[in-house]
């Protein structure tokens, strides 16, 4: 098959997939994307980057209602940019990712070729088909990885790019807004790209020139960027503070307490959130090193130097990230590239069937066959219709995150919880959550993880239900079982009742 007509179908595949997402929509609600989300709602309506709904959310100082600086800009920032032409709406938040994550396919389809040596244009055309279906939509880290694979593709080009000096530009700026969007996903991108560098200079085959130009230009331009916005007043102090619960937490935990529990548990945790990504990590590790070790083409060094690249950082993950298992993510393109590079055709279309098998459990492809397997009572259209029927647009709405995008719009008074943050139901006048984690708890439907026992009682004591539109049964889809859990878009509905008696 020509290399014209793999690309197309791939283009055509992932078009139709980013509409069907769109359409449906294709995922639920996450509380990071809601939380990276308003930042952008704000600074498009108000002029500034903050979180009011989250006040109290991760119990920082300065407060996210106040400043929000627990991450890089630019995703946020896009954000806004896109409400200028579209509604702040869970179908526009699903479309925006959409279209990242379109770019991202289109990004790797062609710039995977000229990172991985040795790598087809046909095989980084099937990678990039079969990464269409995996991902982490509603962070920043796919915009980090959409400017830092385009960066990366012309920092590390072979041939008569790497002469040139303006795809040495062009790559310090992509890779310096990529540091502007997500730190953490440029820093695993170079971490690999600098093992990869050092191989290729001990062939004596790097421009030092050049890479110093790359460089300087990817740290002045995201320095322009991100020092003016930690330059806000509590901006530093708070992302201190945030990032200190992440890199190395699980080490430092358990140095301090002299025992291993802290370390096991985080990387729990990373498991249970992300179970899927152990089996495909080990599946195309495993398939690399035999097609890299164990067969006449897997001698190409520049391969060889990729795949140890990948399998370094992984292990910098897991030691130091261990609770962050979506990070893997970053670097699947380039690991499935390895094996493609070395691997023989019958070997590579085993492997890549078997990863996107393997795929097909992720939460991108879960969650699609959940959405459209859900009844009209359960839609996103249906749990819109029940909040602005029951509850007025001036009431003081207490929200979980799934209910976020779905209660911002229409409510301005507008509070999303969690458990560790002060009791906040006696200034509420509704309480409504969609059901993600939820569980029953006194009789009341209750979000896992948000209301105390106290607040439970509380709950049961001063309001009544009015709605309850909450899925009662895991959703299957042509009688296959697709969870352990109920999920849907349904919704539960709380009104005060004590003030009138």
């Amino acid at each position: 098959m020509r290399l014209s007509t793999i690309r197309l179908i791939v283009v055509l595949l992932s078009l139709a997939w980013c509409a069907l997402q769109i359409a449906v929509p294709g995922r639920f609600p996450q509380g990071d994307e809601a939380i990276f989300k308003e930042p952008g709602y704000q600074l498009a309506r108000h002029g500034r980057m903050a979180a009011p709904p989250f006040k109290g959310f991760f119990q920082l100082s300065p407060d996210i209602s106040e400043t929000f600086a627990i991450y890089q800009p630019l995703y946020s920032a896009g954000y806004a940019g896109w409400l200028v032409l579209f509604p702040h709406t869970f179908r526009s938040s699903v479309a925006y990712d959409a279209v990242i994550h379109l770019a991202l396919v289109l990004v790797i389809m062609f710039g995977l070729p000229r990172m991985a040596g040795g790598l087809k244009a046909e095989w980084a055309a099937v990678v990039a088909g079969v990464y269409n279906f995996m991902g982490t939509g509603g962070r920043p880290d796919e915009l980090a990885l959409v400017l830092g694979y385009g960066g990366l593709a012309l920092w590390l080009a072979r041939g008569r790019a790497r002469k040139c000096a303006w795809t040495a530009v062009a790559a310090g700026l992509l890779l310096g807004l990529a540091g502007a969007s997500s730190l953490p996903a440029l820093l695993i991108l170079l971490m690999w790209a600098g093992i990869v560098w050092l191989g290729l200079a001990f062939k004596r085959s790097v421009d030092v020139g050049r890479t110093a130009l790359v460089a300087c230009i990817t740290v002045l331009l995201a320095l322009s960027v991100l020092v003016p916005f930690y330059l806000r007043e509590g901006a530093i102090a708070q992302y201190r503070q945030h990032a200190q619960w992440f890199a190395f937490a699980g080490l430092a935990r358990s140095f301090r307490a002299g025992n291993p529990k802290p370390f096991i548990d985080l990387l729990v945790a990373g498991f249970h959130t992300n179970i899927y990504m152990y089996p495909l990590v080990g599946l195309l590790a495993v398939a690399g090193g035999i097609c890299l070790f164990g067969s006449p083409r897997g001698k190409n060094t520049d391969v060889r130097w990729s795949y140890l690249a990948v399998l370094a950082v992984y292990a910098f993950v897991l030691v130091c990230l261990p609770q962050q298992t979506y990070y893997y993510w970053f670097l699947i393109p380039v690991l499935m590239a390895s094996v493609a590079a070395a691997a023989r055709g019958p070997v590579l279309a085993a492997c890549l069937i078997t990863a996107a098998t393997v795929v097909g459990g992720n939460r991108v492809c879960r969650d699609f066959a959940k959405a459209l397997s859900l009844p009209p009572e359960q839609s996103l259209h249906e749990a819109e219709r029940a909040l602005i029927e029951h509850v007025p647009g001036d009431a003081r709405l207490l929200v979980n995150p799934a209910s976020y995008f779905v209660a911002r719009r229409s409510h301005e008074h507008l509070y999303v919880k969690r458990q560790e943050m002060p009791d906040m139901l006696g200034e509420m006048d509704y309480c409504a959550w969609s059901s993600w984690w939820l569980n029953e708890s006194a009789g009341m439907s209750v979000p896992a993880g948000m209301l105390s026992r106290d607040e439970v009682r509380q709950l049961k004591a001063e309001f009544t239900e009015i709605h309850n539109g909450l899925p009662s049964k895991p959703p299957s889809l042509f009688g296959l079982r697709l969870g352990r859990e109920p999920r849907g878009f349904g919704m539960v509905i709380y009104r005060r009742t004590t003030d009138d008696g």
